[in-house]
């Protein structure tokens, strides 16, 4: 019985660290920066743009995705492709979890500052990538969004 927690405990913690392509080719993701003062594609840090993202169930079968994401709902790249660890965040332990009907399509949204772990992001080229977990198995990853951060 002890061997069977253990088992089911390491299964589950990898399976929370693992970024894989969508479950089903039925649902897509996308990921919109939409445009601050300057272009959508350049901000300062410390000042915000709003990340929208889209999730689509282009099939007829239901699947419920989690609308509550922790860490985040998006991950952060260097344009050498090296993580960057996102600002900590306060994680709610309720599960928010969402049906998406086959032909539905729902909107997450939330505003950024360029913040991270150890700050904010120093001048550069970034690449944010949309991440909703599906309660169906898997993690649904937007195609990569470059944002420049301007000194």
């Amino acid at each position: 019985m002890r061997a069977s927690l253990v088992l089911v405990a390491v299964m589950f913690l990898s399976a929370c660290g693992q970024s894989v392509a969508g479950p089903s080719d039925q649902l897509s993701l996308s990921l919109e920066v939409t445009p601050n003062e300057i272009r959508a594609s350049e901000m300062r840090a410390g000042e915000s743009v709003y990340l929208r993202m889209t999730v689509v169930n282009h099939g007829t079968s239901p699947h419920e995705i989690v609308m509550n994401v922790c860490p985040g709902p998006f991950t952060i790249s260097t344009s050498d492709d090296e993580p960057v660890q996102p600002a900590p965040r306060i994680c709610s332990l309720s599960l928010q979890v969402r049906m998406l009907e086959g032909g539905e399509e729902v909107e997450l949204g939330l505003p950024w500052s360029g913040d991270v772990a150890s700050g904010y992001l120093s001048p550069g080229e970034y690449r944010l990538r949309g991440r909703v977990p599906v309660v169906q198995g898997g993690v649904l990853l937007s195609a990569p969004q470059t944002i420049r951060i301007l000194p």
